[in-house]
């Protein structure tokens, strides 16, 4: 079985003049060599194609695979993380996680709470900023607050002050997001409580860990995700315990009822008084760096390797019939 793999590799960006931030979400050298070398054990034939210049020459040339491992996140606009697979899709080739309708509802956190408010899935109370002004009109949120783009990853845009606990905090913050980020902006109440990620397929999961934080605030943020050897611990939520179930159960919910494929992580915050599940950002496509990308990170802490999940992410795209 030939696959082909494309990626945007961070360092190609940032030669091109990127920032480290905003070439954050982009994958290190380690993570494309890890799934290179993953998929070879598998005894696949592996077409190493990369960003998306590069895929779109050879499927212009006439280039066939039985399926793309589709990790590249893409550079410009909502719907960036989606241009590959609808690609592939319009050509009828498989490729792994989900659809491209679903990457980009995903990427735009304002329209992912609004399908799971719809759904009838917890998820904190929220308001789109497009503009400053737009704070005047939250009187049906409660303080603190949390506020950060729509429609980035990797903690860009998040950062200490991102919780505000009052009306002149959150001026100040939304300021610093209008001069230092592309709006608008998704504002919802902070559920005091744990953070938690879970990493699930269809039918399995690979595990919940709860976030422990070194630094002063409780969540996490870019700063976080540079360091996060220093400043995270992940601690595993047993699979016997109430809390275990009614994440899985509530994550489970929303694999389906978004048609998520072959594998996701889900970001979780569960409110300290009342232990209620909120859903706070769904992520379709997962990081996959070996060291300190999460779904790696929860699946260790509970017994699996890095060749496991790439092997379930692949076999799940095999066997499903689109």
């Amino acid at each position: 079985m030939r696959i082909g793999f494309t990626y945007d590799l961070k360092d190609f960006y940032i030669n091109k003049g990127m920032s480290k931030e905003e070439a954050a979400e982009f994958d290190e050298k380690i993570t494309i060599n890890s799934i290179k070398k993953e998929l070879e054990s598998l005894n696949y034939e592996i077409d190493d194609i990369g960003n998306l210049d590069n895929f779109l020459k050879k499927i212009s040339d006439g280039e066939k695979w039985d399926i793309i491992f589709n990790i590249a996140e893409g550079v410009n606009g909502y719907s960036r993380e989606s241009v590959i697979p609808s690609i592939l899709e319009n050509y009828n080739i498989k490729h792994t996680f989900s659809d491209s309708n679903i990457l980009t509802l995903c990427l735009d956190k304002y329209l992912t709470k609004i399908f799971l408010e719809k759904s009838n899935i917890k998820t904190p109370k929220f308001e789109l900023i497009s503009k400053i002004e737009d704070i005047n009109n939250i009187k049906k949120l409660n303080f603190p607050l949390f506020i950060k783009p729509v429609n980035e990853g990797t903690g860009k845009g998040i950062n200490k002050n991102s919780k505000v606990l009052n009306f002149q905090e959150l001026i100040k913050q939304t300021e610093y997001l209008f001069n230092n980020y592309t709006g608008p902006f998704l504002l919802e109440e902070y559920i005091e409580g744990k953070e938690i990620t879970i990493g699930l397929t269809k039918n399995m999961c690979f595990g919940i860990v709860e976030l422990e934080f070194k630094n002063t605030h409780n969540f996490y943020c870019y700063d976080n995700k540079k360091d996060y050897e220093k400043l995270v611990v992940h601690h595993k939520i047993d699979e016997n315990t109430d809390l275990y179930k009614n994440i899985y159960n509530t994550s489970k919910e929303v694999f389906d009822k978004l048609n998520l494929k072959d594998i996701a992580r889900i970001d979780i915050r569960v409110d300290n008084k009342t232990n209620e599940v909120y859903v706070i950002e769904i992520n379709p496509i997962p990081g996959l760096n070996p060291i300190d990308s999460e779904l790696p990170i929860l699946a260790y802490k509970n017994g699996y390797t890095y060749k496991d999940i790439i092997k379930t992410i692949i076999e799940e795209t095999i066997k499903r019939e689109s």
